[in-house]
């Protein structure tokens, strides 16, 4: 019974008889369905999933999800993209919490979802954007932590490049990061007040997506990647910048990027601080500078 009613949820994604407030409606109760569906760990040897759904038909149903979601992100309309984007990013988060050996999709089907969720950070519509920066963090920890995916043959002939893959999304996210500077620091043309505030939005979606990726062991893996180095020094450097510009900086970009900066482990911190850099030094100064410049506490009577 439970599957004929994903089915129908499925079939309203990409009905053409639907309008697309139906659609996106279906691609939002989709993105909730991954969440409440696998309710607790299991490995590949264990029998369910839940007390109701087995490992085979978890991973026949989440194959069903990918595939209906690969289509949907095709759709004309941006708010359909944006709610299947959020079911992917929902969809990422539930099997990266369950135990590493418990593969529910193919690393091709995987890697397929991530390279048009990434696609979609230059998509026209700002909320497919933001879902695209959210998502992008989680489904790349989950192909780097839970797949370990670097090299990847795609249909029998293309080959997919794990680190390409991953610097170009930090320069992606590190961009967005930039662009808030700018739209603050007045370098860039004037927005209305929705295109500001979308640009900040993005800013601090792009810093949290960002810890997520800095969580990522590639780059401590790969540290003879110069291509990945510096990838790695700029995404680092773009949210530095917003510590460095606090007076003029949106307090939650600076909240997330101060996050997002002590979230990164001291192996990430060792791998991009080779030679002489200073990246680190860089990373500290502003924050030693604010706390500084704060008024002392009050002291107690």
């Amino acid at each position: 019974k439970g599957f004929r009613h994903i089915d129908t949820v499925l079939n309203n994604c990409t009905s053409s008889e639907n309008n697309a407030s139906l659609r996106s409606v279906a691609c939002r109760a989709l993105g909730n369905i991954c969440t409440e569906c696998f309710t607790s760990k299991l490995t590949e040897t264990t029998s369910t999933i839940s007390s109701s759904l087995s490992f085979d038909s978890a991973k026949y149903l989440c194959e069903r999800i990918s595939s209906t979601l690969i289509t949907v992100l095709k759709d004309a309309a941006g708010s359909v993209r944006s709610m299947a984007l959020f079911a992917i990013g929902n969809l990422a988060q539930t099997l990266y919490r369950l135990d590493d050996n418990c593969h529910l999709l193919s690393c091709a089907l995987l890697t397929k979802l991530a390279n048009m969720t990434c696609d979609c950070l230059n998509d026209s519509n700002d909320k497919v954007v933001g879902n695209a920066i959210r998502t992008s963090g989680h489904i790349t920890l989950l192909l780097f932590e839970r797949y370990s995916v670097q090299q990847q043959e795609i249909e029998g002939k293309n080959q997919w490049d794990g680190c390409e893959f991953y610097c170009n999304l930090l320069n992606a996210l590190s961009g967005k990061v930039m662009t808030a500077f700018t739209e603050a620091d007045g370098q860039t043309k004037k927005h209305t007040w929705k295109e500001r505030s979308m640009i900040r939005k993005h800013g601090w979606g792009a810093c949290a997506s960002l810890a997520l990726l800095f969580r990522c062991r590639i780059v401590t893996e790969q540290q003879k990647s110069s291509l990945l180095l510096q990838a790695s020094k700029n995404a680092i450097t773009s949210m530095v910048v917003c510590l460095q510009h606090v007076d003029i900086m949106n307090e939650k970009v600076i909240m997330a990027s101060t996050s997002a900066l002590c979230s990164i482990s001291p192996s990430v911190w060792s791998s991009v601080s080779s030679g002489s850099s200073g990246i680190v030094g860089l990373a500290l100064t502003p924050c030693i500078a604010e706390l500084f410049a704060s008024p002392p506490p009050p002291q107690q009577q």
